[in-house]
């Protein structure tokens, strides 16, 4: 009783230190996730000075990303569905395909090289780096009618799911790898990918079935958010993936109609901006960022080479139609959120849960993402306010 209630607390305080901050963020317009995280790094750090642990074992930080992941997953693969009616779709997925080579290929070799990752932490951390937040990006350019802001949009939503599902499936395998070998590890893959896949289709049938009866609005809502924790728990009890299942799942709600698919994702949307906040504020505090010297620097050189790759990308992609200084401007707009943060709070529960891990130091990895995130952050809503609004510097 006394440890269930330690650990309410914990995430009560949480919670509520969350809030409270997104709020004064939201009034002053600074980066929110960055102050999360800082936020609940500073909890973290008051609460060890003090004597007074937090009380987040390993299995509650997992059951919580869980639901993130899910909920994240979900939220990413339907806005895709309706995303490919959006302009610049052609360019955004151009950009994508460059992206995903050149940080799969060149930044995973360098992050091996400059931070001592293994071949499978770093492969993660590339594939994290994928995907920029969407909904921070649309918020820096909502106003803008450009035809570089527009593939930048939905670029954003279309890797938004490769940054959370590459990931975790190269974690999955690389486990397999370690506890059984190559072949071993293609059989599960090939297993987990029917079943994720079958399963994803089963939940989608039978949800939008019973979700486009006469339902209230509070209760089609409602189902939204079962369906998608329903289909990932059932996937994995099956031996599938819960991630490709989540993402079958959203397909099917992203070719909802309009109108039909606000009312169904009312309720769902509210549960999704709480564990945003939740996520970001438990990451900072179970995640705290190693301050010494050399941590920061090779970070600081990741930081530099992934900046570079991004201009690069886009010059290759868009360079003969935005110019130089849009093309700067375009890479330095790739802020991460809630996905990267997501699978940084995952590697952190597998790297203390004591399970067989293929990357050892887990821990170690989703460091170099929050860093990440802190960075893309900060430089995103820098590149925002050099260029005016943005808007103003492009064609």
């Amino acid at each position: 009783m006394v440890e269930a209630l330690t650990v309410v607390t914990s995430v009560v305080v949480l919670l509520a230190v969350g809030m409270f901050v997104s709020f004064l963020a939201n009034r002053s317009r600074l980066p929110e996730g960055v102050l999360l995280i800082a936020s609940g790094w500073i909890v973290a750090s008051l609460a060890l000075r003090f004597g007074v642990p937090l009380g987040l074992p390993s299995m509650v930080v997992m059951a919580l990303d869980i639901v993130a992941v899910a909920l994240v997953v979900f939220d990413a693969v339907s806005a895709c569905c309706v995303c490919v009616f959006e302009r610049g779709v052609r360019g955004a997925l151009l950009l994508v395909v460059v992206s995903a080579i050149v940080s799969l290929g060149v930044f995973s070799w360098v992050a091996r090289e400059v931070a001592g990752l293994s071949v499978g932490g770093s492969l993660a951390l590339s594939a994290v780096l994928l995907g920029s937040a969407p909904s921070v990006v649309w918020e820096s350019l909502r106003r803008v009618r450009s035809r570089l802001a527009d593939v930048l949009r939905v670029e954003a939503i279309l890797a938004a799911p490769l940054s959370v599902v590459v990931p975790l499936v190269i974690v999955n395998v690389g486990n397999k790898m370690v506890l059984g070998g190559a072949s071993v590890a293609f059989v599960v893959l090939l297993t987990q990918v029917g079943l994720g896949l079958g399963t994803g289709v089963f939940v989608g049938i039978l949800a939008l079935r019973f979700l486009r009866s006469r339902l209230p609005d509070s209760y089609a809502s409602l189902g939204v958010l079962v369906s998608a924790l329903v289909a990932y728990v059932l996937a994995e009890q099956v031996g599938g993936s819960g991630i490709l299942s989540v993402a079958t799942l959203g397909v099917f709600f992203g070719y909802v109609a309009d109108r039909e698919r606000h009312r169904l994702l009312v309720f769902e949307s509210l549960v999704a901006q709480g564990v945003h906040v939740l996520v970001f504020v438990m990451v900072g505090a179970v995640a705290m960022l190693p301050l010494s010297v050399d941590f920061l620097a090779r970070a600081a050189v990741l930081v530099l080479v992934y900046y570079a790759l991004r201009l690069l990308s886009v010059l290759v992609v868009l360079g003969r139609r935005v110019g130089w200084r849009d093309a700067f401007l375009g890479a330095l707009i790739a802020p991460k959120g809630l996905p990267a943060v997501a699978v940084a709070l995952t590697l952190v529960a597998f790297d203390t849960s004591g399970s067989a891990f293929v990357m050892a130091g887990g821990s170690l990895v989703a460091s170099y993402i929050v860093f990440f995130v802190v960075v893309s952050l900060l430089v995103s809503s820098f590149a925002v306010w050099l260029a005016g609004g943005y808007g103003k510097s492009v064609d």
